[in-house]
């Protein structure tokens, strides 16, 4: 018996739908490498699954809603 690739996983279904980096990058209208760097970083919220990243649409729409958009995120340098 074979696996449904569509099937939810049960951490998509845990999380609500989960994005690609480069699925979230294109709605922010970001750089992939932008977006790489601040979840690298630490400054935006990721789900890291093995070597897959993945971003939550709730914690996307959640971190935009307080202002948080990527590209803008970097601390001030000292």
């Amino acid at each position: 018996m074979s696996k449904r690739r569509d099937a939810p996983t049960p951490v998509a279904a845990a999380a609500g739908e989960v994005l690609t980096v480069r699925e979230a990058s294109a709605l922010l209208a970001v750089n992939e490498k932008t977006l790489y760097a601040e979840i690298k970083a630490g400054l935006f919220p990721a789900i890291r699954l093995g070597r897959v990243i993945r971003i939550s649409r709730t914690v996307l729409a959640a971190a935009l809603e307080q202002g948080r958009v990527p590209g803008t995120l970097r601390p001030a340098k000292k």
